[in-house]
Order: C-alpha cells, then structure tokens, then sequence
C-alpha cells in the first residue's frame, strides 16, 4: 500500500511540476459546450470534469499530449495504470509537487578512463525524486550505455567510434521510456564526445472511470571526456 502511494505521488508530481507555473494563466471560468470529455464519464462530478478540463489545457500549453483510453488500456505502451478517485486527489498533492519539485537534469561532463579499443560507459541520473521525511526515493533513473572505440594518438585518447548507445529507465515510478533518436558530435579535437537522446515520456492515470493516457518529449544530454 505504501509504494502503490508513492508511486500514485510521484506520477503527479512529474505531471504537475511540469505544469504548475501555468496555473494562472488559466480562466476560472470553463464552459460545458464544446467540451466532449464531459461525455465520457459517468462517475465525475462537473465541478471535476471542469478540474480535469483546466488541467488538460495546460497540459497542452507545455507540451504534455494526452488522449482518453476509451478504446482500452495499453500496459505495454503506457505502464501500470494509476487509480484515482477525483480530480481533487490531483490537487492534494499540489504542496508536495511545489515542495520537492521536478528538477531536470542539467547538462553534465563525466571524465573517462578508457583502454585501447572497445569501451561502455555508463550513465546514470537521478532525474525526478520525492523527499518523504529524511528519505530520498529516486521516481526515475536514467539509465544508457554506450559502447564506443577508443585509439591513443600521440599518448592522448580519442574517440575513434561510438558503436552503440542502450537506453532504458529505472526507479519507484517508472513512466514508460521510448528512445526516439540519438545524436553525437565530438569536442576538444576528439578526446569529448557530447550525446542526446531524444524520446518520449508516458504513464496512465484513471480518474474515477476515466482512463486518461499522458505523454511528453524528453531529452538526456551528457558529455564523455577521455582522460
């Protein structure tokens, strides 16, 4: 019961971190007419089916896509699904998304030792996480291996190749990591090497009887320098 709360947490705090600076820009004021979600649930008050219009909005304002599951739910594309009972569950946890965040990852240059030849380095970030009294529990960890060739040209390293870079994603809740594409390009007369990965981000949440899929760009970047 405990991780399945914490993992119902950390799913908001993604979205809502993601989305919360906007809250302003939004009108009090949602209309009924136009809005075809409203028809969609039979367990959702109005005042909530307003709630979850205003949250999409913003949703669409910064970048998150979403769509209704009405045709099925997809473990394998959108992960384990997240049961909620109302839009107000979403809000309860506003403070906690405010207090501890989502922090992206900035840009970092990891030193490398290599050996002649074939090398994997492995990159590893804590990207999102939720601070429950003096504990730190990772939400997601990001994860590549990259496989590359390494050749010393006057006592120096270089990149000769990069022949592989594995992708995956880790952590207590875990949306669902889909690699898109990958870009490399080299520094420092070949002893850097600057990698970004691209994909796509996504988790379900059901709020009452409303299965809603949510899915957003994301980018890992991170630099290699041979020592």
């Amino acid at each position: 019961m405990k991780n399945k709360l914490i993992r119902f947490v950390g799913v908001f705090i993604i979205l809502i971190a993601l989305i919360v600076p906007a809250m302003a820009e939004i009108s009090n004021e949602t209309k009924d007419t136009n809005q075809p979600i409203l028809n969609y649930s039979s367990q959702l008050t109005n005042e909530d089916k307003n709630e979850l219009i205003k949250l999409l909005k913003l949703c669409e304002m910064h970048g998150i896509s979403y769509e209704i599951l009405d045709n099925g739910y997809d473990k394998d594309q959108y992960g384990e699904l997240i049961k909620v009972e109302s839009i107000q569950d979403v809000e309860s946890f506003l403070s906690s998304a405010s207090s501890s965040g989502l922090k992206s990852v900035p840009y970092k240059e990891y030193r490398y030792g290599p050996q002649s030849g074939s090398n994997l380095f492995s990159y590893r970030e804590i990207d999102d996480k939720i601070t429950i009294g003096n504990t730190t529990i990772p939400l997601i960890e990001k994860n590549a291996n990259v496989l590359f060739t390494c050749e010393y040209i006057n006592g120096v390293p270089k990149f000769k190749s990069v022949d592989n870079i594995l992708t995956w994603q880790t952590g207590l809740t875990i949306p669902v990591w889909s690699e898109t594409d990958t870009y490399t390009n080299s520094y420092k007369n070949g002893s850097g090497m600057n990698v970004t990965i691209d994909g796509i981000q996504r988790v379900a949440i059901q709020i009452g009887d409303l299965p809603i899929g949510f899915s957003w760009s994301d980018r890992w970047q991170f630099g290699i320098l041979l020592v």
